[in-house]
């Protein structure tokens, strides 16, 4: 699942720069609906998520040695 994550993720970041960077069509904005926005904003959310569960799992450890 992680992985078909970041290949749609990469694939749509290329997508994105195609359309809106390089293209010279009037149809480029057309990237929107075939390509959703709110994949980036699972990616952030999935990334905080990760970084917000290895912090938590190293403040619990820190806590519980010195608890000793």
């Amino acid at each position: 699942m992680f992985l078909y994550l970041a290949v749609s993720s990469i694939f749509s970041g290329f997508a994105y720069y195609d359309a809106f960077f390089r293209s010279k069509s009037s149809t480029a904005a057309l990237t929107l609906v075939f390509i959703p926005l709110y994949q980036w904003l699972a990616i952030a959310l999935l990334l905080l998520l990760c970084l917000g569960i290895r912090l938590g799992r190293r403040g619990v450890e820190k806590w519980r040695s010195g608890a000793q």
